[in-house]
């Protein structure tokens, strides 16, 4: 075969791209880590936290580049005791909600579960549930259970379990946290007054998405400039919670 006028090797081998190796000369080879194919499965949920937790930050710290990679999350309930940090280009993805779930066992109640600082941008998470886990980490003095402050980030199929007094997912302030969208994604409240369960920067779209809370929440949603919530259902169990809340225009 040819490309180009360049002769390959007819027949590559399973999850081998073709590859220049000259200016007249290309072969079939594995991708290497950080091109944009890289990918890591991560093992099985252990039943032990830091087990898990280092396995998971690991798989992060493999697949990251300049042109990132993603994450394979098993079926299960990987436990965590310490916070995650991601940074860009990076896409981590379970096998559903309710299904592969991150749970928080010894997380300090001041640290995040996720964090992606500002620069971090057009990170992925879907198909999977965060359960912050309110009753079993005593008092939470965290602002945020998932806290990304760059742009362009993205949440898909993701299921979250909030904590009291806690935002559960947060994109910062209007200056950088910017572009963010939220698709298709469940924000359970269980019991968790005094908090938030989006907090968005600006130009946040927010779709598709369902909101319950048990008892009186500060609010669902609060939004910097141009946000686009469209087509999401709220249901509130207790009164005097705000849906939407604007603090930016």
């Amino acid at each position: 075969a040819k490309v180009n006028g360049t002769s390959v090797p007819a027949a590559p081998a399973a999850g081998q791209v073709l590859t220049a190796t000259g200016p007249t000369a290309a072969a079939w080879q594995a991708p290497a880590a950080g091109d944009g194919y890289a990918s890591v499965v991560v093992a099985a949920p252990s039943g032990v936290a830091a087990t898990d937790t280092a396995n998971i930050q690991n798989a992060i710290n493999a697949v990251a580049g300049s042109f990132g990679g993603t994450v394979v999350l098993r079926e299960g309930n990987y436990l965590i005791n310490a916070t995650l940090s991601i940074p860009s280009v990076v896409c981590i993805k379970g096998q559903g909600m309710d299904i592969t779930t991150l749970f928080a066992s010894g997380l300090p109640g001041s640290a995040a579960m996720l964090t992606a600082g500002a620069g971090n941008n057009l990170i992925h998470i879907q198909d999977l549930t965060l359960n912050f886990n309110k009753v079993g980490r005593g008092a939470i003095t965290a602002l945020d259970d998932v806290h990304f402050t760059g742009q362009d980030n993205r949440f898909t199929r993701v299921k979250f379990i909030g904590n009291a007094g806690a935002t559960c997912l947060s994109f910062g302030t209007i200056a950088n946290g910017l572009h963010n969208i939220v698709d298709a994604c469940q924000f359970i409240m269980n019991g968790s007054a005094n908090a938030t369960a989006l907090f968005g920067g600006g130009d946040l779209y927010v779709s598709n998405c369902y909101f319950n809370n048990t008892v009186t929440m500060l609010r669902m949603i609060t939004v910097g400039f141009n946000a686009y919530i469209c087509n999401n259902l709220f249901e509130l169990g207790a009164g005097g919670t705000q849906v939407i809340f604007s603090n930016g225009g």
